[in-house]
Parts: C-alpha cells; sequence; structure tokens
C-alpha cells in the first residue's frame, strides 16, 4: 500500500500482488490530502481500489487497473471532500466505474509479473491488448529523465503489425509502465533455438541467420516454471559474433540441473547494451536413481540453511532431523512427494542448540542421512 498525506507522484511504476494494511478501505494507493499524480503505471493483482480522501485531488493519465478485485467497484474511490482530477488514456478491467470513466474496459492481456530487464519486475502487454499504441504521447514524454519506460526502453515504438496487430503507426505510445518493443528492431536474426535432454544435464543449441552489434547472449533458466513470479536466473554469458552476414552455431551444456521441467530463454546483448529476448524453450531432466538428497547450504549454517530431495517415483516420504542424542528436534515433511520434482527444505536453528544435527530423509524406496552443523 502506497499513502501519502501530502503530494503524491506515481510515474512509470508497477504495483503488483499487494494486500492493503488497512482492510476496511481496501486501497493499493491512498492519498489523504494534497496532489496526487498517477502516469505510465500498472496496477494488477492487488486487492484494490484507487482512494482519495478528504482534500485531496488525484489524476490518472495512461494506467492500467486489472485484476483487483473488482468485487468492490469503482476502483477510483472518492471520499469526503476529495476531487477525481483529470482522467485520460486508462485502461480498467473488470470494473463498472462511475468515476474515473476509463477509455478502454478490455482485459489488457497482461503477460505474468517477470525480469524483462530494468531494475523491477514488469508486466508486458500481450498482443491485440488495448494497452498497446492507445497512451497518451504527451503523458509518456513528460516522464522524468526522458520518454523511457520502466525498464529504460524508449517509449513510442512503432510496433509490427505481425507481432502486435492493432498498432497504430501514428500513435504508438503504450498504456501502462512498460512499452511493447517490435521484434522486428532486433539486431540479431534467430533462425533456430532448442534444447535436448542428454543424461542429466540440458543441451541447448541455437543459430543466428545474421547479427548486428551482437556482444553475445545470456542463457538464463526459470528457477521454479510453477510459480505465479517468474524467477530467471543467468547460468552463463555466451559470446556472439559482432556484425554478420553469415550464419552462426551456438551450444551451451546446462550442468547440475534439478529434476523437472525446466525453461529456458536467451537475453541478446548489443554493444550499447540494448537487449531483447528469444522464445522460450523447455525440456524435462529426469533423475537417475531414486532419489537425489541435495547437500545442506550453507553448512555449517546459523540460523537458516536449505537442502532439496527428488524422488524418482510419487511415494510416502518423512523428512526429520535429530540431535546429537538421537533425538528429534524437528519433522519437515510427512506426506507424498511427486515423482521427478525437486522439493527444497529449510533448516531453522532460532530455537536450536549449536552443535551437529543429522538431517534424514525416508521413503519407501530410499533411505538417507546428512549432517548439519550449527554455529553460533
Amino acid at each position: 500500500m502506497l499513502y501519502a498525506d501530502s503530494p503524491l507522484r506515481i510515474d512509470n511504476t508497477t504495483i503488483s500482488g499487494n494486500t492493503p494494511s488497512i482492510s476496511v478501505f481496501g486501497n493499493a494507493v491512498m492519498l489523504e490530502a494534497g496532489t496526487g499524480t498517477i502516469r505510465n503505471s500498472t496496477l494488477v493483482g492487488n486487492a484494490t481500489r484507487i482512494l482519495t480522501v478528504r482534500t485531496a485531488t488525484l489524476h490518472i493519465s495512461n494506467t492500467i487497473v486489472y485484476q483487483s478485485n473488482p468485487g468492490i467497484g469503482d476502483p477510483c474511490h472518492v471520499l469526503d471532500d476529495a476531487v477525481l482530477g483529470s482522467h485520460s488514456n486508462n485502461l480498467m478491467f473488470g470494473y463498472a466505474s462511475a468515476t474515473c470513466e476509463p477509455e478502454y474496459t478490455t482485459d489488457p492481456n497482461l503477460q505474468p509479473l517477470a525480469d524483462n530487464g530494468g531494475p523491477t519486475w514488469t508486466h508486458l502487454p500481450g498482443p491485440a491488448s488495448d494497452a498497446v499504441d492507445n497512451g497518451d504521447p504527451a503523458t509518456c514524454a513528460a516522464l522524468p529523465g526522458g520518454n523511457v519506460d520502466q525498464r529504460g526502453l524508449p517509449r513510442g515504438v512503432d510496433l509490427d503489425d505481425t507481432n502486435y496487430p492493432d498498432f497504430d503507426a501514428a500513435n504508438p505510445c503504450d498504456i501502462g509502465a512498460v512499452e511493447a518493443q517490435s521484434l522486428e528492431e532486433l539486431p540479431v536474426e534467430l533462425a533456430s533455438f532448442t534444447a535436448t535432454r542428454d543424461g542429466e544435464a540440458v543441451v541447448l543449441r541455437w543459430t543466428t541467420a545474421s547479427e548486428t552489434n551482437n556482444a553475445g547472449f545470456e542463457v538464463q533458466l526459470l528457477e521454479n516454471s510453477k510459480s505465479e513470479i517468474q524467477n530467471w536466473t543467468t547460468l552463463a554469458f555466451v559470446a556472439g559474433a559482432g556484425t554478420t552476414a553469415e550464419a552462426q552455431a551456438y551450444t551451451y551444456r546446462a550442468e547440475g540441473l534439478a529434476p523437472g521441467t525446466h525453461r529456458f530463454r536467451l537475453r541478446q546483448v548489443d554493444y550499447d547494451g540494448a537487449f531483447s529476448f528469444s522464445p522460450e524453450v523447455e525440456v524435462a531432466a529426469e533423475l537417475a536413481g531414486a532419489f537425489a538428497l541435495g547437500p545442506v547450504y550453507p553448512n555449517p549454517f546459523n540460523p537458516q540453511a536449505a537442502f532439496t530431495l527428488t524422488v524418482a517415483r510419487a511415494q510416502r516420504v518423512v523428512v526429520t532431523v535429530y540431535d546429537a542424542l538421537g533425538r528429534e528436534v524437528a519433522r519437515l515433511h510427512e506426506g507424498v512427494l511427486e515423482a521427478q520434482q525437486a522439493y527444497t527444505f529449510r533448516l531453522d536453528g532460532t530455537r536450536l542448540a549449536a552443535g551437529t544435527y543429522q538431517v534424514r530423509a525416508v521413503g519407501e524406496t530410499f533411505s538417507a542421512t546428512q549432517p548439519a552443523v550449527l554455529l553460533k
């Protein structure tokens, strides 16, 4: 929740997945007094409304409000002596708004919260979204620091009609915190990108038909594909060929992957720092033996550590922790673990004495023990 009792200004900001601290109002942005401005921002997945109260005045433009508890009615809730000031080029989906009067009320088709570059995660608009090219260019251009989006990429990018069929070349500014970027502007023509399993490793291969100013590729792995928040990790950097009209081939071997389904992508980087993402590829890495118990890390630890456990077939498993006298001090799990999925378990030594402990995992087809040293 953002709260202010004096002037408030929110530009190029994503506010996502928040629960309000004042449940009776249910707001994500609460302006108690003064004048507030929200521009080029995205509010998505919050149990919220935009709330102005008492002597406040709120101006909203080029902003998306989406999946934010439509049961509360109007997203711009005005109380007491509040005034809703100017409002233009807003997209608010799932509301019957009597106050904000948004210009667009269709589903913005936002992509999941992800690391799309820049200092924070963002929601990109999907193809055919009314958020694309329906913003106000003057509002976009008035941002502090220039006409750039939340990732530092330029606003007002003409989009090709293959990837975003509803683009408007005369008004390329998007509604929301980030701009959709034209795939036609990518300096590298990616011809293929594949992932194949080789034992417990995954081999990535990709080819380019041509390259311009290509410094190279970051190989990125989605750590947990089942998570609502996509957490991409960079595994390696593979140098590019610079500028060339000849086809190029690249290979990267990803070792030490936990069993389960993995998604990979490439982050192509120019010499000047500009970047773009490849399509994603998916491959399953399977466990070779009956189980895999990962080491406790860090070890020694204080006060917390973690380890992983994967089983080859679904079965009931009990994970416990014993002290040096053989007494059970913690039961971390008791139940079924699904096959070929890496589960993470955490040790909390806050209430334990310093010493050596044994972590024991017992299933229907295996039994394993490993030490964990707690230092205090």
